[in-house]
């Protein structure tokens, strides 16, 4: 390699050297200078996630989690007497639903023993009150019903 390169190559690192520690040292003292100004940024970021979330609702609103009770099949209120159904003795525990039917959200789950006041009847479905003071439905094949 000729002199003249080496020495064009040479003052080429040299000026790119000088570049270079002036942009690193200039990032170091926007850092030093500008600590306060990330806070600032993070709490617009913040904010703008929380607009952009908003908007989405907006265009997308969400879906109601639980399925509207359709009422086409007659309810019959239990009358005159009180009925209460405990879970049968070949299970453990129960699910109870959002309304009559296993394509209905689980309330609650519900063990042996509990009492559950039954408040009316849909189909193989009762309406039931919970120890909790949930209303809900359990199907009637999974509960044994007496009157107390």
């Amino acid at each position: 390699m000729s002199t003249k390169k080496i020495v064009i190559l040479s003052v080429f690192f040299v000026i790119t050297g000088f570049f270079l520690t002036g942009y690193v040292f200039a990032d170091e003292e926007v850092v030093r200078q500008g600590s306060g100004d990330i806070e600032s940024l993070k709490e617009e970021q913040k904010l703008l996630l929380e607009k952009i979330a908003e908007l989405e609702e907006r265009i997308n609103p969400v879906a109601p989690t639980v399925p509207e009770p359709q009422s086409e099949d007659p309810v019959e209120p239990v009358k005159d007497k009180v009925l209460v159904a405990y879970v049968k003795d070949e299970y453990n525990a129960v699910n109870t639903r959002a309304d009559a039917g296993t394509n209905y959200p689980v309330v609650e789950r519900i063990p042996q023993k509990s009492p559950m006041v039954v408040l009316e009847t849909k189909d193989d479905w009762y309406r039931v009150k919970l120890e909790s003071g949930n209303i809900a439905w359990v199907a009637s094949w999974v509960v044994r019903v007496q009157e107390e």
